[in-house]
């Protein structure tokens, strides 16, 4: 509802308000709720990316602590909804993932401690990021499944010996698997299929398992994971087409 200084209705009659008018003012009665019989909004929030901890740590300290607050404290946005890669993403220097050993169904060579994720800055944001929050916020965050940070993790691509190779893996004489994590074949990525009998299909849910582990290890509970980061686009970066 549009109203001015002294609260009078601006459009009166049907009529338009001009857009832009300063003396336009919107306001919100908080006590009622708009859409009582939805889901409720679980919080707003951006991503954690490899390419946002480099630059965040590239700051000086001075920089870090402004843009956490900024971010994620009481006099800035307080963001409580997060979002990260598992394995890297089109915001990562390179593809990487913490099992590139072809066929290792049982995982073996899987790093349990996410070297890359640590050594990049990504958990150690994460941390700082929930710190923030729960500092800002000590009673909304003090029980973890009504409030406090929510990281939900999403995967761009498998490791590329999980995939099924693309037409242009195939020009080049890559016949067994994908060559690397970009792109994607159609109409599924994963090598046998997602069926009960697929081997790749079972060793990627594994996947899944270890990773939110480790990141559980490290202190960071995920809230929750997807299947896929845009499942229905074989993106020309690291992707994984389920259509």
């Amino acid at each position: 509802k549009l109203q001015g200084e002294a609260g009078e209705d601006l459009a009166k009659n049907g009529e338009e308000v001009e857009y832009g008018r300063p003396s336009a003012r919107i306001r919100v009665d908080f006590s009622k709720v708009a859409f009582p019989d939805r889901e409720p909004i679980l919080g707003f929030g951006g991503a954690f990316t490899e390419a946002a901890a480099l630059n965040f740590w590239s700051l000086g300290k001075e920089g870090q602590d402004a843009a956490m607050e900024l971010l994620f404290g009481k006099e800035g946005l307080g963001y409580s909804l997060g979002r990260t890669h598992m394995n890297s993403c089109d915001f990562c220097v390179q593809s990487y993932s913490f099992d590139d050993t072809d066929d290792d169904f049982n995982l073996t060579n899987f790093d349990p401690l996410l070297t890359h994720d640590l050594e990049s800055g990504m958990i150690d944001m994460m941390l700082l990021a929930t710190k923030t929050l729960r500092d800002a916020y000590p009673k909304e965050t003090e029980n973890p499944s009504l409030g406090g940070m929510r990281i939900i993790a999403s995967p761009w691509s498998p490791p590329s010996w999980m995939k099924a190779p693309t037409e242009k893996d195939e020009d080049r004489g890559f016949m067994a698997h994908a060559e690397n994590m970009t792109g994607s074949a159609l109409p599924v990525c994963i090598r046998d299929g997602v069926g009960r009998d697929s081997e790749y299909a079972k060793s990627w849910a594994l996947y899944f398992s270890k990773f939110i582990s480790g990141y559980k290890n490290h202190g960071i509970n995920f809230y929750g994971v997807t299947v896929q980061n845009e499942p229905e686009f074989p993106a020309p970066w690291d992707a994984c087409a389920f259509d």
